[in-house]
């Protein structure tokens, strides 16, 4: 036993099952033999604390860095007492390695284990850096050598930190596969892309090589054009080039020069950039078996997620059973009736009922004379009790029955409606079989497709085409029988995870009296308690089902309705009160705040007053924690919690001063959130930010994977470029040790001056010091301020002004570090980002797990939706003047004529209208023309389609709308000939060129799709503006005092904030907005 567990420890580790779905795992084989004499290299905490050390490791090489100890010089003894300490314990764990698995001699020797061998290397460069630096405190190597380059790899040993979760569920070959696929298909585009560039560059050097100008590389030499083209594939100062480059070549040529750069612009953003999403998004895609099994997976996970109760409902578990017991009183007997559960006596009397009943029956005993009541003895008296109590408990049985059958023919007729909704009109429910009887027939299924069954044996004149034909119609048929039974057996664990967990609830309620009580104080059946449920959950609801079929009929206004029923009457209130509270932020400034406006203060009263009504209401009809539909019962409503008590807060505490970096200052900033309690009280938004966190692990470990190409490329720039980006203000001077005094800086003075100096005479300026100093936004001094720079490169601008700055100062070959990062950083790994977050919507949404048939039907089912019935009326049945007519305008070459005389009027639009420039009035007498062929146009289909059947097309109504207001427009025209007629002429030209639109069937489905894609986005373009003025509230209390920057304003107010938002959003003024 102890061999066979020793060889299953040395076993390498390439692919295991868990639960029929295979798992690759790419991490190391940390657990070695149980027999080895080193024992401690098994312990689970040794490998956590490795794990740990390698993230100490990285955050010591970021350290270490000359700036870093220019500044703070204890730290050049932190860096190398971390690394000595360091190298001590991986130096003693590779040791061990090689003494249990020997170094090259066995199947898991250390040489052949890929890890081993990185960690071995990790060691290495380990050793190699501490060596330097104590040759630099030793002053042997000066701390600015290129020998600093050797510690370059160092912050590679962060990968195993995060190795041990290289797992994929997934099999091996399909891993190697999908990576030899994508390596062969990116570095395909990539070879396409650098002969593009260098295609590009070549023409440059030859058509623009002798023209020169500044802020960008000229087409000299082909290096220098292959800068220029790769600058302006990533859009970043391209429209500089092409305008510099313009006003070199003179008028003559400056057509061709424009060709030239926005063919190349177009192409190359968008074909070849959209190439590598294209790419990334193909490999991310999964085989279609693959699909199926992880839809029953993930279907299945659902199923097991919903079985279980939330932990604040399972804690109740944890204390005993006390059920609410009740005691008879009202059966006379000679022996103590014991108690019973309540609920056991809900099922069979009703006590009001009977209560009422007896009192009823009661009355005429009552009425009675007193003779008659004297007369009676006890054993009548008895016999009355009991013959009461017979005709109680037939009665309630008799009601049992009627509930019982009621409760039956609302189960049978929500079954029907439910099949003729689900296109299955069989009336008879599949008899059951038993195990002997499917396991028979899988034999039968087996054989039939081993040697065919008896109704498809080969027969005489049968040919082999039509077997196989059946044969796979066979198996076509099998298959959807197989997944029909699996799509059922997973509904039926849906059903049965929703039963268990109901069952759970119901025995909670019955067994503990404080489950399901709001505050442990209201009654669950309480009067009050429903009342609050009534305003809370009351909603409208205009839709109309049919009876029988249940199919919600649609009403005139279902669209405004639809929205109007969208969430209740509560949330309505709520996010109308929570609206206008935004709107009263929006006016206050650093100038303006709300304690000193009383008239910001009233929205301030009413959002915290009402805000409190909804919250205790929703809390006595749901409760606040303990209860099944409880407020906080996911991070909305501790939100919607946190909320409040920061409005409550300020508004109980009101400060007068708000001092920067204080706790009235988090205060206010906290209380900019206020906008994103609209997330939570519309169900849409909600969906969208739950469906963005829900793949919120595989955008991590994309987000690690560049942060940890940044942190590379970061500590790579500090040790070619740290300190050497640095010059004096002054550019006369080179060394630093020179760089001290003052010196004359010139002004520059606009052109449009003429300034005209004497001779002798200086140009505008004034004294400066002498500084030297880094580039103004960004140094590579240490790892810090590197990875700012490489993060403003990642965002595509401002990487243009990094690569003149290190080419300027350092050489022209430090320019390939900039142009390599900017390839894999934004090329690479912000497109496979997206590909990421795309993948993972769709996989949310259910998209990405359809096979090519289901997919084929949602795309069927989108395309219907948006596609709209041709509402045109029939031809005429007679052959006169309606019929002719019809005929004209039904014909292509008349609707052909139409489209061009809409284009040939927007034409007329090329020349501006103004009411000076004589060029104007031929222009309108020409749209004027246009108009009245319009007209002749909406005529003629009025009378070959009648008023009704033209009314009939929006289209046409449409048509008639431009063209009455054509019709106004003339007479206005001729009547007032002014400067607002011609710009109302100019607005109908362009209210008319969108009706060729709906004359031509692409352009037609191309707008439906556009206006239909803008309203399923409509709420994350909301939800992104939520965000936006969050951010513009927190930077108004934090940055309002800021002096202006360059291209942008300073958030003074919400709506500069606002706009500097969402310049950054489009990584427009990020760089200047930062620093």
């Amino acid at each position: 036993m102890k061999t066979k567990s020793d060889n299953s420890m040395l076993k390498r580790k390439q692919s295991s099952r868990v639960e029929a779905q295979p798992v690759t795992d790419f991490g190391p084989d940390e657990s070695l033999s149980d027999n080895a004499d080193i024992l401690w290299i098994n312990k689970p905490w040794v490998h956590s604390l490795l794990r740990i050390c390698a993230i100490i490791s990285v955050i010591s090489v970021c350290m270490n860095t000359p700036k870093t100890f220019e500044h703070y010089p204890p730290l050049q003894y932190v860096t190398i007492a971390l690394d000595t300490l360091l190298m001590f314990l991986y130096t003693a764990e590779m040791i061990a390695k090689m003494h249990i698995r020997g170094i090259v001699k066995g199947d898991t020797s250390y040489v052949k284990d890929r890890w081993c061998v990185f960690d071995g290397f990790m060691v290495f460069c380990l050793w190699v850096s501490l060596v330097l630096q104590v040759f630099e405190i030793a002053e042997v190597v000066d701390q600015m050598s290129p020998w600093g380059m050797l510690r370059i790899p160092r912050p590679l040993i962060m990968i195993r930190a995060f190795r041990i979760y290289f797992r994929f569920e997934l099999p091996r070959t399909r891993i190697t596969n999908i990576l030899k696929r994508s390596g062969e298909q990116i570095w395909s585009v990539s070879i396409f892309l650098l002969f593009f560039l260098l295609l590009y560059g070549i023409l440059g050097v030859q058509m623009f090589g002798t023209f020169t100008y500044h802020c960008v590389t000229n087409d000299t030499q082909p290096g220098e054009a292959f800068m220029s083209m790769f600058q302006i594939l990533t859009q970043e100062g391209w429209v500089d080039v092409m305008d510099q480059t313009l006003n070199a070549v003179g008028h003559m040529w400056a057509p061709v020069v424009a060709i030239y750069f926005i063919l190349y612009h177009l192409f190359a953003t968008l074909i070849l950039l959209s190439l590598f999403v294209a790419v990334i998004l193909d490999n991310l895609e999964l085989d279609e078996d693959l699909k199926k099994l992880k839809q029953l997976k993930q279907s299945e996970a659902n199923a097991d997620t919903k079985e279980k109760l939330p932990l604040r409902l399972r804690i109740f578990e944890k204390f005993p059973n006390r059920p609410q017991m009740v005691k008879i009183s009202k059966l006379p007997s000679d022996f103590t009736v014991p108690k019973i559960r309540e609920s056991f006596m809900k099922q069979f009397i009703d006590r009001q009922q009977q209560d009422t009943s007896c009192l009823l029956r009661r009355l005429p005993s009552a009425s009675s004379s007193s003779c008659d009541h004297s007369k009676r003895s006890g054993i009548e008296e008895n016999k009355y009790i009991d013959q009461k109590l017979r005709k109680s408990v037939f009665s309630i049985r008799a009601r049992n029955l009627l509930e019982k059958e009621t409760a039956v023919n609302k189960i049978l007729r929500a079954c029907t409606r439910q099949r003729m909704l689900s296109g299955s009109f069989e009336g008879q429910p599949a008899k059951e079989r038993s195990i002997l009887s499917v396991q028979h027939h899988i034999r039968q299924e087996r054989r039939s497709l081993r040697h065919g069954s008896n109704s498809q044996r080969i027969s005489r004149g049968k040919s082999l085409e039509t077997l196989t034909q059946d044969h796979s119609n066979t198996v076509r048929y099998r298959n959807a029988q197989r997944e029909d039974s699996e799509i059922k057996m997973i509904q039926e664990k849906k059903e049965q995870a929703e039963m268990k967990r109901k069952v759970q609830e119901e025995e909670l309620r019955e067994n503990h009296p404080y489950f399901d009580k709001p505050l442990f104080i209201v009654g669950r059946e309480h009067r009050f308690r429903n009342f609050c449920r009534v305003i809370v959950r009351a909603r409208f609801n205009a839709s109309k089902t049919d009876p029988i079929t249940g199919v919600v009929k649609n009403t005139k206004y279902h669209q405004l309705y639809d929205l109007l029923g969208l969430v209740t009457y509560l949330d309505w209130v709520m996010i109308v009160v929570t609206i206008c509270s935004c709107i009263s932020m929006m006016f206050e400034s650093p100038f303006r705040r709300v304690m000193h406006t009383p008239t910001l203060q009233i929205a301030e009263y009413v959002f915290v007053i009402f805000m409190s009504i909804e919250l205790n209401l929703k809390i006595m009809a749901d409760g606040l924690f303990f209860t099944p539909t409880a407020v906080i019962r996911d991070f909305g409503g501790v939100m919607d919690i946190f909320i409040y008590l920061v409005s409550l807060i300020f508004l109980c505490w009101m400060p007068h001063n708000v001092p920067a970096k204080s706790g009235t200052q988090l205060l206010m900033v906290l209380r900019c959130l206020r906008p994103l309690r609209i997330f939570k009280l519309v169900p849409q938004m909600r969906k969208v930010v739950r469906e963005l966190f829900s793949g919120f692990k595989e955008i991590f470990l994309v987000s690690i994977l560049l942060l940890t190409l940044m942190l590379v490329f970061a500590s790579f720039g500090v040790q070619l470029f740290a300190g050497k980006l640095a010059k004096c203000n002054d550019p006369t001077i080179e060394t630093r040790e020179k760089c001290h005094g003052i010196f004359r800086i010139n002004v520059s003075v606009s052109k449009n001056l003429n300034l005209k100096l004497k001779p002798g005479e200086k140009k505008p300026g004034f004294w400066v010091p002498r500084v030297w100093a880094n580039p103004r936004n960004f140094n590579f001094d240490n790892v810090g301020n590197a990875m700012l720079a490489l993060f403003e490169v990642l965002s595509l601008k401002g990487w243009v002004e990094v690569r003149d700055v290190i080419i300027h100062r350092v050489g022209p070959i430090h320019g390939i570090y900039i142009h390599v990062f900017v390839f894999l950083g934004c090329m690479i790994g912000l497109t496979l980002f997206v590909g990421v977050v795309i993948a993972n919507f769709n996989e949310n949404k259910g998209t990405a797990l359809l096979t090519v048939d289901q997919r084929r039907w949602e795309d069927l089912k989108s395309r219907l939706k948006i596609a709209q019935p041709l509402h045109l009326p029939p031809r005429p049945d007679n052959d006169g003047f309606r019929a002719r007519m019809y005929d004209i305008t039904q014909h292509p070459f008349f609707k052909r004529t139409i489209a061009v005389l809409v284009l040939a009027q927007s034409v007329l639009l090329s020349v501006k209208w103004d009411v000076d420039d004589p060029v104007t009035v031929p222009l309108a007498t020409m749209s004027v023309v246009f108009t009245f062929i319009f007209v002749l146009e909406v005529t003629m289909k009025i009378t070959a389609m009648s008023p009704a059947g033209f009314w009939q097309s929006r289209r046409n109504r449409y048509d008639l709308l431009v063209t009455s207001l054509g019709v106004i427009w003339v007479i206005l025209h001729f009547a007032l000939l002014n400067e607002y007629t011609y710009m109302m002429g100019a607005c109908i030209i362009v209210f008319r060129f969108f009706s060729i639109c709906g004359k031509h069937v692409t352009l037609k489905m191309l707008l439906l799709t556009v206006v239909v894609s803008m309203y399923k986005s409509f709420f994350i373009i909301v939800g992104m503006f939520l965000l936006l003025l969050c951010y513009a509230f927190a930077g108004v209390v934090l940055f309002g005092t800021v002096k202006y920057g360059e291209n942008i304003n300073r958030w003074k107010a919400t709506f500069t904030g606002a706009t500097a938002q969402f310049k950054i959003t489009f990584s427009q003024a990020y760089v200047h907005s930062v620093f």
